[in-house]
């Protein structure tokens, strides 16, 4: 608790005022919805989902919003100067940080998905960080993993999807046919950034690609339904499973995931034979179809993933009918693909594709009557207050774009899928349903984003007030009528705790006072002096493998208190102090100690043995820090305190402090007390709670717990033991 010190350093400079708590999401800057169409905006169906948080941000929109998923309100609202980049999230701060594309800059690589930069912004919407990445070579798209990266404590870092633009020459010297000399050919890139914006890491798909090679760990260049195309794999996700230290990419016009090793060294573009073996393993060829939105689950026996299979090349191509119908029978569905352990250890055999276990989550025949089970046969309609139809989706499809996220163990009662429809910006949630079709076929939410979103390509705002009026249709990927003008890129589901409803801060602190000065070190330079010549008779009697550490001692009627080494018996410091002892004595943390004492010279009226007058704090040098006197006609401390969280120094905490309390006699025998001397009156026991400031902020007495004869042992008889008379 304390030892011999070295001189305490000189004071450290006033300490500068903390930074402004951040604002927090108070749920004051709403969108506010019209009513009176409940068919075709926000909440369609709510029924016992999980409470908790959706974020949502409109495909064309600078906004991003916030949605009480248990309501479907919603209770905040980001305006943002820039178009969506389609990835964003929601930190424990309530910050948010996304993709954003600034549509009137410039830019190199034409890229659909495409971000000039990644920002982050507080609740009230003020900039905390950006960071952009739109040159020459490199292009922000699509989405990026969150990872450690905290803007406002500035830590950690983040993991960004950038498109690396080689030359034709460049590609056909990894082996490329197909290259356009004005384009270019983009190959996809990793970049971890840290919080000053620096890149701190790199990884180019580039150094692992091959000519149509069937090695698992590299990719082939001409591969794909982009064999054709500039942008050849068009990556769409990217996340970090920490504990394993990987990266999953998901390349959309390949129809894989490619696992990277982030143990791996940093990388250049073009490395040739000198680049690291760090793409471990690829897959979905043939299972996949320019699938969306690649998330890691917690998995044991592999690598587990869950993925959004668009399936849109399964039919050989998609079509619509002039109201948005499908006239061909293209379906999506959810999957949790598990790869073997095996694909994270280099020195083992690359696995074959045939050990990789893909399971079907959600399909077109997981909900035969559809999402709000209207009779209708579809999986989704909506109507403009009457039963005509106005817009229907179906079956379960997504051209391009959405996103399906699982709470909880896969296949478990109160495990549910939280699924984004990316075209239509439909989101649902769909638990586990044991006890029916053994499917996540229990639908208890169904939230639509709401009207017309009336933006350009990019450019514009959202609607301040979000009206009934349906979704327009709209063209995607070059598929006319494929999409909603309401679509999404995905959604993020957020338990309740991350965030929720605050109350105002308040006002911000006044400047932090600088410290007061450390206490004086306990520096053994003041020990009590042991005149020699009789150690049978004094001090260190014996000492034979004592534990280290003090001993704190005060002789009955002495003013000093000592503090002993246990291990030598050296009064190694002493304390001189004005008053007698009242018995009890405390040594703090911080090196000072804390004594009843007794002023002798001051009157009482109670006479009681152990009696004392006040308590003191003093440090190490003897400087009082604080006292408090209880000796008046009806207290007076005695023996014994508590020093519980006491700290004078701090000026924090509290004691508890042992008190007489005088009843006259007439008191006393109303309470049954059969022997009272006039002029004494009865001594009843008090328990005082003494804060720093001196103040008594709770009592207790034992004359509110008295009884005569009885034998409660709740109650105190009062003529009982040996101080009966």
């Amino acid at each position: 608790i304390v030892g011999c010190q070295p001189p305490s350093p000189p004071p450290a400079p006033p300490i500068a005022p903390p930074p402004p708590s951040p604002p927090s999401i108070l749920c004051t800057n709403p969108v506010p919805v019209q009513g009176g169409c409940a068919a075709s905006l926000g909440l369609l169906k709510g029924d016992g989902q999980e409470a908790g948080y959706l974020l949502i941000t409109p495909h064309t929109s600078t906004d991003v919003w916030l949605v009480d998923a248990s309501s479907g309100d919603i209770v905040h609202s980001w305006s943002t100067p820039y178009g969506t980049g389609h990835a964003v999230y929601l930190t424990s701060g309530g910050d948010i940080v996304r993709l954003e594309n600034n549509y009137s800059a410039a830019y190199d690589i034409g890229i659909a998905g495409g971000a000039s930069h990644i920002s982050a912004y507080d609740a009230a919407g003020e900039l905390l960080f950006t960071k952009g990445v739109n040159q020459a070579t490199h292009r922000l798209h699509h989405q990026f993993e969150l990872s450690t990266f905290d803007a406002r404590a500035k830590t950690g870092t983040l993991f960004a999807l950038a498109a690396y633009k080689l030359s034709c020459e460049e590609a056909r010297g990894l082996g490329r046919t197909s290259c356009n000399e004005g384009d270019g050919l983009y190959v996809e890139a990793v970049l971890e950034i840290d919080t000053e914006g620096d890149v701190v890491w790199e990884w180019y798909m580039s150094n692992h690609v091959c000519d149509g090679c069937d090695n698992l760990t590299k990719v082939p260049i001409n591969s794909g339904s982009g064999k054709q195309k500039a942008d050849w794999v068009h990556a769409n996700s990217l996340v970090y499973d920490a504990e394993k230290d990987v990266l999953l990419m998901g390349g959309a016009y390949t129809n894989e995931v490619y696992v990277i090793n982030h143990t791996s060294p940093s990388e250049t573009p073009l490395m040739g034979d000198g680049a690291p073996a760090s793409l471990l393993y690829r897959f979905g060829a043939g299972r996949f179809g320019e699938q969306h939105d690649v998330r890691v689950l917690p998995c044991e026996d592999g690598l587990c993933f869950t993925v959004f299979n668009n399936g849109r090349y399964e039919k050989n191509g998609c079509t619509f009918d002039g109201n948005g119908v499908q006239e061909t029978d293209c379906s999506s569905e959810v999957l949790l693909t598990t790869l073997p352990l095996a694909v994270l250890d280099p020195s083992q055999a690359t696995p074959p594709a045939t050990e990789v276990v893909v399971q079907t989550l959600f399909n077109a025949s997981t909900l035969p009557d559809g999402l709000l089970g209207d009779g209708s046969g579809k999986f989704l309609r909506l109507t403009n207050g009457s039963d005509v139809p106005e817009l229907e989706l179906d079956p379960f499809f997504s051209l391009i774009l959405a996103s399906a996220q699982l709470v909880g163990e896969p296949f478990t009662n109160g495990s549910y899928l939280s699924v984004m429809v990316g075209t239509t910006g439909t989101l649902f949630e769909a638990y586990w349903d044991a006890s029916g079709l053994g499917a996540y076929s229990d639908v208890r939410l169904v939230w639509q984003v709401p009207g017309e979103n009336p933006l350009g390509p990019g450019k514009g705002k959202a609607p301040t007030v979000l009206n009934c009026t349906l979704p327009g249709l709209q063209k995607l990927s070059d598929t006319p009528n494929a999409g909603w003008t309401t679509r999404a890129f995905n959604a993020q589901r957020y338990s309740p705790d991350i965030v929720g409803c605050q109350p105002p801060s308040p006002p911000p602190a006044p400047p932090i006072a600088p410290p007061p000065p450390s206490p004086p070190s306990i520096l053994c330079t003041n020990p009590v002096p042991v005149q020699g010549g009789c150690a049978a008779s004094l001090g260190l009697l014996k000492g034979d493998g004592q534990e280290a550490g003090y001993l704190l001692i005060t002789p009955h009627t002495s003013t000093d208190v000592w503090l002993v080494d246990a291990s030598s018996g050296d009064i190694v410091h002493s304390w001189s102090t004005p008053y007698g002892t009242g018995h009890a004595v405390y040594l703090t943390s911080g090196g000072d100690i804390v004594r009843l004492e007794n002023n002798y010279s001051a009157a009482y009226d109670i006479g009681i043995a152990g009696g004392a007058s006040h308590i003191s704090a003093y440090d190490a040098a003897g400087e009082l820090l604080f006292t408090k006197g209880v000796n008046q006609a009806t207290h007076r401390l005695h023996h014994q305190f508590e020093l519980s969280t006491f700290d004078a120094r701090a000026k924090t905490g509290t004691l508890f402090a042992l008190a007489a309390y005088k009843l006259s006699c007439e008191e006393a025998r109303g309470l049954g007390r059969t022997s009272c001397n006039e002029g004494d009156g009865l001594y009843v026991e008090a328990v005082l709670e003494i804060d720093t400031e001196g103040d008594v902020v709770w009592e207790w007495y034992m004359s509110n717990h008295v009884c005569d004869g009885c034998d409660n042992l709740t109650k105190v008889p009062i003529n009982s033991g040996s101080g009966k008379q």
